[in-house]
């Protein structure tokens, strides 16, 4: 992530979010760059740093996360299922705006940010600027807002795709 190949990321501030302190202040971090670009490994790295240090982490792609909660929903499950995401010290969601949502989608995910905000930290990965993402893909509107009045920061990556390691 902070090799010459990848001059737009700022060194100190990796080693900062290394540091874990987003989590315990349960701050939302947005990770945003063009598709290639590093979003996905920082946020696993980022996750398996927390489950070393002890916390517990959940990583999903929105489209399963999506797929989940719905499943969850027509079982009769959806509190239990948002309740058993929104415990964890650290929720990881990636690929957001990759795929559209499924019809729904979106006010379940909504569900699931009201439910885990400030309760625990989030890192959202995204390949396009958030609100972008969000544009025309069954937008989860309201979300983009709670996220958007959040406390946390972002990290972008601008520049060619990086090597898959």
């Amino acid at each position: 992530m902070t090799s010459p190949s990848s001059p737009s990321i700022d060194r100190k501030r990796i080693l900062f979010l290394a540091q874990l302190e987003f989590i315990e202040r349960r701050e939302v971090l947005h990770l945003l760059g063009p598709p290639g670009t590093g979003e996905s490994h920082l946020a696993v790295t980022l996750g398996l740093e927390a489950v070393e240090a002890g916390r517990s982490v959940y990583f999903s792609t929105l489209a399963e996360l999506a797929s989940s909660l719905a499943r969850a929903e027509r079982d009769g499950q959806l509190r239990e299922r948002i309740r058993y995401y929104a415990r964890v010290a650290l929720l990881i969601i990636d690929e957001i705006g990759y795929l559209p949502l499924q019809a729904g989608g979106a006010n379940l995910f909504f569900q699931l940010i009201n439910a885990h905000y400030e309760r625990g930290a989030m890192i959202l990965a995204c390949n396009h600027g958030f609100g972008e993402a969000m544009r025309g893909r069954t937008s989860p509107r309201p979300s983009c807002c709670r996220l958007r009045r959040s406390n946390g920061g972002a990290v972008g990556r601008r520049g060619p795709s990086l090597p898959p390691w």
